[in-house]
């Protein structure tokens, strides 16, 4: 039997809080731990911030005065708060009413499957990954600048020497 998701609704992010039971300085440690980009404002776009919350949306559930607190989608929350303006409304989907034992475990669970599923764990596979990419996906809307290999080093924090003998492993499609 298929359950109907909760549909969307729109959100300011400065409107959207840690749940009360948890610990902000935890939680962005948790958030930030597997950023790989030392600048994110400074390389994504917004249209990319678009898509990421598309994809991976953020959870909430209603609190006192207008706000809400934030049970999932945390590390998507964080991208969204690095990138785009605090004011911006954002799509999060309202969860029904939980207990405090369901948040504590979703929070859990959001972030634990994350860093263990999802964690890029080596600068190298990233590296890969965006000199893979075609040139029209990479310079339409997704980074803000383009990524020669200079750039690259850069956006990645790592030596323009490591990204020489990366390059050099990493072979560009035909």
């Amino acid at each position: 039997m298929r359950t109907e998701l909760p549909k969307p609704i729109q959100v300011a992010l400065d409107m959207i809080i840690p749940h009360r039971n948890s610990e902000p300085a935890i939680d962005e440690f948790l958030i930030c731990a597997d950023f790989l980009l030392s600048q994110p404002k400074e390389h994504l776009s917004e249209k990319l911030v678009d898509q990421l919350l598309e994809l991976h949306p953020i959870q909430v559930i209603s609190a006192k005065g207008g706000t809400y607190n934030c049970v999932g989608g945390r590390r998507s929350l964080s991208i969204a708060r690095n990138i785009l303006p605090k004011a911006k409304k954002v799509n999060a989907i309202l969860m029904p009413k939980m207990t405090d034992s369901e948040i504590e475990s979703r929070r859990f669970a959001d972030v634990f499957i994350a860093a263990t599923c999802f964690t890029v764990t080596e600068y190298s596979w990233l590296h890969r990954l965006i000199l893979s990419m075609p040139a029209e996906l990479k310079l339409r809307d997704l980074f803000v600048k383009n990524h020669g290999p200079s750039k690259l080093s850069i956006l990645l924090n790592i030596s323009r020497e490591t990204e020489r003998q990366w390059a050099r492993k990493t072979k560009k499609p035909n």
